[in-house]
């Protein structure tokens, strides 16, 4: 599987870590009930009542009032009362605390065990008959699980940490804004190691999740086909994912549940650590709560686990069949071209790019926008500054200050922006490689790739700077809570910036604008030839 696995895996596990993650967190809250919430220590009061203001006064006959007993321990709450008890003190929108972490996460881990998997799985199967036996599929997933892991744990203590907030006293509360935050945060507040915090355990814990999850749902997989139960589509796809979910989940709680504790365990400074490890956080859980403490949030594990192995896996099989084309322009151009001779014509090429850009731009608006006010930022007053954090704290506070619909400002020109750049781009490169090629000027080879994508790059500028101008004024403009906004929309920023700069002004920023389109058409074509290459031989 090469590239394309660790592309696959990873689409796959963002759509799953994020479509389970009301779950997730459901989880770590329930992992983390009967735990001490450690408070700092109180400074001593003096009691200064009259009577007892003097510390040596003897009172001979003071009756001796007994201490209370202590309050008995609260009974673990089940996971739909968890959940709605986080809806009803902290918010709908807070079932989704510490998403951007697990984005991250599933960036980090989920694409790099996979991805691993899937190429041990290619080197480990039989030369003649492809078969792939189980101890090298749990080989095969203990080792991309370990390595995953790794990779990914600075996004799981901050996911693991941002979930389980909303627990805290406000006092004690962390309040990151976002994963990026988090990060930045606990590297700075406790050093780099603490991003690292618990990584044994997380390490054991992937190594025994994705040995399990992966191999299992191999093993089922092939064991339905082969036994003629289901053919290799949907139903399969499901029944051996879900069998692999319920697996994972009874191998990997007690690790997950002293993983979580160890992971959100608060160090003041100058104070002891609530435990010094994964054995003293074990040893001191089973004697506090019993042994089957290691198995609290059980139900919430196997219910997020079981959706998430499905979504998981049924989004990687079809992802699968999706990259077997690279993008929806290339699909176009296959199901457009001319059966026999493979030919497309420039009109279909047009065509394609228009379609394929404004399904995408759409898409990407949010971010666009987030971009633009990020990059513009510098140039306002300092009482002016928006100063986000991060791309999701630019979202966040763009939604709930001017509302969701501000993700979407400037959006009809940003579609007719990225149609413009996609036609110009994408169907001038292949229409001077074709040319490049036919008249026999050069081979199918990195010179031509060069030169096409060059020349692209500057078509594609010319093109776009237009509404591109008109696009970042749009984005940018500040609205004031009762206040008429700057623009009403892409027609009057138009007739305003040719009235005030003249029509010119369409125009500003080309040199870097040609640049950077320059370089940045010329890596993103040949990097593509070359992926193009790379995927035929998978």
């Amino acid at each position: 599987m090469g590239v394309k696995g660790f592309v696959e895996g990873g689409i796959a596990s963002i759509v799953a870590g994020c479509s389970t993650h009301p779950l997730d967190l459901i989880k770590v809250r329930m992992q983390l009930q009967g735990e001490k919430v450690h408070a700092p220590n109180p400074q001593p009061i003096h009691n200064l009542r009259p009577a007892f203001a003097f510390h040596n006064l003897h009172v001979p006959h003071a009756p001796s009032l007994p201490l209370p007993p202590p309050p008995p321990p609260r009974a673990s709450a089940g996971p739909i009362s968890v959940g709605m008890k986080i809806v009803q003190t902290e918010g709908l929108a807070a079932l989704y605390s510490g998403v951007s972490a697990t984005v991250l996460r599933q960036t980090l881990y989920s694409t790099t065990r996979m991805g691993l998997y899937d190429v041990l799985k290619t080197k480990w199967a039989h030369n003649e008959t492809g078969h792939f036996s189980l101890p090298h599929k749990i080989g095969a997933g203990l080792i991309a699980g370990a390595i995953g892991a790794a990779v990914g744990n600075p996004a799981d203590v901050a996911m693991v940490r941002m979930q389980a907030d909303g627990r805290l006293p406000m006092a004690q509360r962390r309040n990151y804004k976002g994963v990026t935050d988090a990060i930045s945060q606990m590297a700075k507040q406790e050093g780099v190691a603490s991003l690292w915090r618990g990584s044994a355990l997380t390490v054991n814990r992937a190594m025994i999740v994705t040995a399990s999850q992966l191999a299992s749902y191999d093993q089922f997989k092939e064991m339905i086909i082969e036994n003629h139960v289901m053919n290799d589509g949907l139903g399969t796809h499901v029944t051996a994912s879900f069998a692999a979910g319920f697996v994972a989940s009874v191998a990997s709680n007690p690790v997950d549940v002293i993983k979580t504790r160890v992971m959100n365990m608060k160090v003041e400074p100058g104070s002891v650590a609530p435990y010094s490890g994964a054995l003293d956080c074990a040893l001191k859980t089973v004697r506090a709560e019993g042994p089957m403490a290691l198995y609290k949030g059980f139900i919430p594990t196997i219910s997020r686990q079981g959706p998430f192995t499905v979504v998981l896996f049924v989004t990687l099989e079809q992802v699968r069949k999706l990259l077997k084309e690279m993008g929806l322009y290339d699909v176009l151009k296959t199901k457009w071209a001319h059966k026999e001779t493979g030919h497309l014509s420039l009109a279909h090429k047009i065509g394609a790019g228009l379609i394929a850009d404004a399904i995408s731009a759409a898409v990407g608006n949010p971010a666009d926008v987030a971009m633009v006010r990020m990059q513009a930022d510098g140039r306002l007053l300092m009482a002016q500054r928006r100063n986000y954090k991060g791309v999701t704290d630019a979202i966040s506070q763009m939604a709930k200050q001017e509302g969701v619909a501000s993700l979407w400002r400037g959006s009809a020109l940003m579609v007719n922006r990225a149609m413009i750049m996609t036609a110009s781009q994408l169907d001038s490169y292949d229409q001077f490689k074709e040319m490049i090629i036919e008249n026999h000027v050069m081979n199918d080879g990195l010179g031509t790739h060069v030169t096409a994508s060059f020349a692209a790059g500057f078509v594609a500028s010319v093109a776009s700077n237009l509404v591109d101008v008109i696009k970042m004024r749009v984005m940018n403009m500040k609205v004031e809570l009762g206040s008429i906004p700057p623009y009403s929309g892409a027609l009057d920023s138009a007739l305003k910036t040719v009235r005030a700069e003249g029509p010119m002004a369409f125009y500003k920023g080309f040199i870097p604008t040609i640049s950077r389109q320059g370089p940045f058409t010329m890596v993103l074509f040949v990097t593509l030839e070359q992926v193009r290459k790379l995927l035929k031989e998978f």
